[in-house]
């Protein structure tokens, strides 16, 4: 047998590549490892197959690759995890102010500050956490000057 390649595919041909955007914003690296995860889309995973899963709020990116699936399970392997609102350790930046926390509301709110003692949203509509942490601290000045 020849090691060397004698015909090429596309990779639409070849593998099947799904996408899970809208996964819950609470979902975590190992819950994607679970089986019982893929429970309710089985059928549609075969050995191979990619799936690349987007949370809600998108704070981060993960690709598996199905090993197999079976009635109620499919057993993947984690391909890459990319955290997309980490900032560098030495960018410096002083930690939220106290009673203020930065939570996603939602696709309708996205991310949204909220004053911890009594639950109620001063900013929505960030797109990125970054962006509302920054207008915490931003707010947080404003109300001490």
């Amino acid at each position: 047998m020849s090691k060397q390649p004698t015909r090429l595919i596309s990779v639409e041909q070849a593998i099947a590549i799904w996408a899970w955007r809208d996964a819950p914003a609470d979902l975590t690296r190992d819950d994607l490892l679970k089986p019982a995860t893929w429970a309710h889309v089985h059928r549609t995973l075969v050995p191979g197959a990619h799936i690349i899963v987007q949370p809600q709020g998108l704070p981060w990116e993960a690709e598996v690759i199905v090993l197999g699936a079976g009635v109620g399970f499919a057993k993947v392997k984690l391909v890459r995890y990319t955290e997309l609102n980490d900032r560098p350790a030495d960018e410096g930046l002083p930690a939220l102010p106290e009673g203020l926390e930065v939570i996603w509301k939602g696709p309708t709110a996205k991310y949204a500050v909220v004053r911890s003692s009594d639950k109620e949203i001063l900013s929505k509509d960030h797109a990125v956490k970054a962006d509302a942490e920054e207008w915490a601290r931003q707010h947080a000045k404003a109300m001490a000057a």
